[in-house]
């Protein structure tokens, strides 16, 4: 009887105790999660390795060398990025078409092989990326459906329906250079829409009123600018690089049309950097952008970067405009600008340095020191975009 007893009382306190080597003091428990029983994922594993040097070779040979094998090999490799741009998260894409996957795109829209006869399942891939792109305009993978679609179909036979609101900006210069060559002159319409910074009026947009909570505002939110001329006791004046109203020169960056415009001037740089008349109202924007800059309140600078205006400016530094021999009064502007980036503690040097980075190629300045008084965020984005380095 006592051995019974014994032997309830433990079993009631949940059976004997264990002992201290018997317990596991190291591994992590697994979250006592049921795993789903099914979830049906794509088992088929595609594991067929690939390069955009090889690709670039496999293009580069079938121009040189057509035949049965290059074009197929060319065939292969078409399909092998058109899949792959399908992949891509929506938001690298623009990132990944500015490296040597943009040029590869680029070589196969030009090569002998887009617009050349089908075969039947390449029928159905490009059939079926087209139904796609035309069943909702609005879907976030439209811009990876259409870079997929646009080797497979011959130079001005793709269409998207309001290309300049749908397609990005990144995008828009292969875009019509491929299936709409008309629109680049459309894109590059009358000339003087931004070219004359002293004389032409700016669409008049209503400013959004600024936020209470001090964040970087959009485009169309004022920030503290103002208009007066900064001047140094040792007799350094800023220059005026547009006689632009501020208020009316951040209404300019809230006109969609207005910023469609200078997207689109950029796009025909990139394909066209000899024209004159881009030459020009890409100066002038220039200077809109450079005033807006010399006359921004320190505390709002990074808000203005962070703007629209700040995308414009971006695009305009990395597009190489920099690099176009300046006329008479730009180079007298980048004169006036430049001594003051030489001592940037002085007063308006920061203001002074982003306003006259346009007017240099990148990675053609190179600061005489002062960069402990450059705000952290504004030294990440000078090496990032410009190549602008210490001393």
């Amino acid at each position: 009887m006592p051995s019974f007893r014994r032997f309830l009382q433990r079993f009631l306190a949940g059976g004997a105790p264990r002992s201290i080597d018997d317990v596991d003091l190291v591994s992590i428990g697994g979250t006592g999660i049921k795993p789903p029983d099914r979830l049906n994922i794509p088992l088929l594993v595609r594991d067929k390795p690939w390069s955009v040097v090889r690709l670039h070779t496999i293009f580069r040979d079938l121009d040189r060398n057509p035949g049965e094998l290059s074009d197929r090999e060319a065939r292969y490799a078409r399909h092998c990025l058109s899949s792959f741009w399908l992949a891509v998260p929506v938001d690298q894409l623009e990132a990944l078409y500015a490296t040597g996957l943009g040029e590869l795109q680029r070589a196969i829209l030009a090569s002998a092989l887009c617009g050349a006869p089908l075969a039947s399942d390449e029928f159905l891939w490009r059939d079926r990326l087209a139904q796609r792109l035309s069943d909702d305009h609005n879907r976030p993978e439209r811009t990876n459906l259409l870079l997929a679609a646009m080797p497979y179909f011959a130079p001005e036979a793709l269409r998207i329906a309001d290309p300049l609101q749908r397609v990005p900006q990144w995008l828009l210069a292969d875009y019509a250079s491929h299936c709409e060559p008309a629109l680049q002159a459309r894109l590059r319409g009358p000339a003087g829409l931004l070219a004359s910074s002293l004389d032409a009026q700016p669409p008049q947009v209503p400013l959004v009123e600024e936020p209470e909570v001090p964040v970087a505002p959009p485009a169309t939110a004022p920030l503290p600018i103002h208009s007066e001329a900064a001047e140094e006791p040792d007799g350094l004046t800023l220059p005026t690089l547009s006689r632009r109203e501020p208020a009316d020169a951040m209404a300019l960056f809230s006109s969609e049309a207005a910023v469609n415009r200078m997207a689109a001037l950029i796009n025909l740089f990139s394909i066209d950097p000899e024209d004159a008349e881009t030459h020009k109202e890409l100066a002038g924007l220039r200077r809109i952008i450079g005033q807006l800059w010399l006359n921004v309140e320190p505390q709002s600078m990074e808000a203005l970067y962070r703007s629209g205006v700040g995308t414009v400016y971006r695009s305009l530094l990395t597009c190489g405009f920099g690099a176009v021999p300046l006329n008479e009064r730009d180079l007298e502007a980048r004169a006036q600008l430049v001594p003051w980036v030489q001592d940037l503690s002085r007063q308006k040097a920061l203001n002074a340095l982003l306003a006259v980075l346009p007017f240099f190629a990148p990675g053609k300045i190179r600061l005489a020191g002062g960069e402990e008084h450059l705000p952290a965020w504004l030294i990440a984005e000078l090496a990032r975009l410009t190549g602008v380095e210490g001393s």
